[in-house]
């Protein structure tokens, strides 16, 4: 979900682990040279979503990182299966309200061109895309603006077999 805090966790778990880190949203930028709201605009969501599948399958077979992923890659065409069966996958399950106080903080373009509220919109989001996110390897409830527990992280991936001390 937009918002949900997953490149500022992203970078701090890479840390954390010592492990390389990439944002799938910058480096689409990167790549084409626009940033993601005129992609949307000049080629649509489905030429967005057909580079964005690419890219991340370029990303999962380069070697252990950790990934922060678009808003919606897990709930696209078969992004959730590609995230599952390349990698481990953590949900911050970040409530609609915290969401919405959250992109009050920031622009996002998409959620101004729209006549419903931004909180309607959000909830139409989780409605659509938790089904796929609810079948991440491990969920982490977001209620507050407080960091996430890294160590917490650490010791399930460890307790999972996903990270070797």
């Amino acid at each position: 979900m937009p918002a949900a805090g997953k490149t500022s966790f992203g970078r701090m778990l890479a840390t954390h682990l010592n492990l390389p880190w990439t944002d799938l949203d910058c480096d689409l930028e990167l790549r084409t040279g626009l940033p993601i709201g005129k992609i949307w605009d000049l080629h649509g969501e489905a030429l967005f979503r057909a580079w964005e599948r690419f890219l991340l399958l370029e990303i999962l077979s380069n070697g252990p990182k950790i990934v922060s992923l678009g808003g919606g890659t897990a709930a696209c065409m078969d992004g959730m299966y590609l995230i599952r069966e390349f990698s481990y996958s953590i949900w911050l399950h970040t409530d609609a309200s915290l969401l919405e106080q959250r992109l009050g903080q920031i622009n996002r373009p998409v959620f101004l061109k729209s006549a419903n509220s931004v909180y309607d919109q959000l909830v139409r989001l989780q409605e659509m895309r938790n089904p796929y996110f609810k079948r991440a390897d491990l969920t982490i409830e977001v209620s507050s603006n407080e960091p996430i527990d890294l160590n917490y992280v650490t010791n399930i991936c460890l307790k999972q077999g996903i990270l070797s001390e």
